[in-house]
């Protein structure tokens, strides 16, 4: 019986010890993606995760453990809390397509105007309960900024085009 016990004892070490390892695995890879990532619980929302690039939108260096309106209560009058909020209490998440944020990360303090895709998601305990909020994020800002350029440039030339006498020149 108590070889039993003991053998028990010792499988159950090793299968933490792998979630663990997993775990670990899963939080070093959400840290390297080349997109903002953030995790959150709670109904304060206190910071359980963030990776460089979030630093980098939120203009912060440590918000570990730190409840999300306190740790960036600048984003307030985005409504960025109040979505936060509902994905929380109802489960649903919000989908952002190019979402326009003034970013004060800059170490000169200067505000730079980009644009992101990004999504809030619920994060459900074991007993099916949302327990948290994800935060994903993707840096669109070249790709609207080029758009924009270019919708400029087809309005210049409509503009151009609508204007010049039309004077057709054949040469023979």
């Amino acid at each position: 019986m108590s070889s039993l016990i003991i053998n028990l004892y010792i499988k159950e070490k090793k299968v933490w010890k792998e979630t663990e390892e997993k775990t670990e695995s899963l939080m070093d890879m959400l840290m390297q993606l080349p997109a903002a990532i953030a995790i959150m619980r709670g109904p304060d929302h206190v910071f359980e995760m963030a990776n460089e690039f979030y630093y980098d939108i939120v203009g912060k260096t440590d918000l570990i453990g730190i409840p999300g309106r306190q740790a960036i209560g600048e984003t307030v009058s985005l409504g960025l809390w109040d979505i936060i909020d509902n994905v929380y209490h109802t489960g649903e998440p919000f989908v952002a397509t190019e979402f326009p944020v003034f970013n004060g990360g800059h170490k000169n303090g200067s505000q730079e105007l980009r644009y992101f895709k990004f999504s809030i998601n619920p994060l459900y305990n074991n007993n099916h309960s949302v327990d948290g909020i994800l935060i994903h994020a993707v840096d669109v800002t070249e790709l609207v900024n080029t758009r924009n350029i270019i919708q400029e440039s087809g309005e210049q030339f409509r503009f151009l085009a609508n204007n010049i006498p039309q004077i057709v020149w054949k040469a023979n």
